[in-house]
């Protein structure tokens, strides 16, 4: 069994406003990206970081620990401000 194996599937899709594909990182397209985002960042990396920690531990709540809070956030879309989940069943 992989170690992710309970991840197998997409549960949600989580997208933040401002925030890029490299939304975590220091770069806006590392060198060597094979497909370059084309959306500016617009907000700042510590901003991107802390929002997605957040959603990802939102994620993980709901479907490592099956934390039933958790995943009524998620289907409710209750993140937080300029957090947008989509919830995949």
């Amino acid at each position: 069994m992989a170690p992710f194996g309970i991840l197998e599937e997409s549960k949600a899709l989580i997208t933040i406003d401002g925030l890029n594909h490299w939304g975590i990182g220091d770069l806006q397209n590392p060198p060597g990206t094979s497909s370059p985002d084309p959306n500016v960042q617009a907000r700042p990396q510590d901003c991107g970081i802390a929002k997605t920690a957040r959603a990802a531990r939102l994620v993980f709540d709901a479907y490592l620990k099956g934390d039933p809070g958790a995943l009524q956030q998620l289907r409710k879309n209750k993140g937080e401000p300029r957090v947008h989940i989509e919830f995949v069943e």
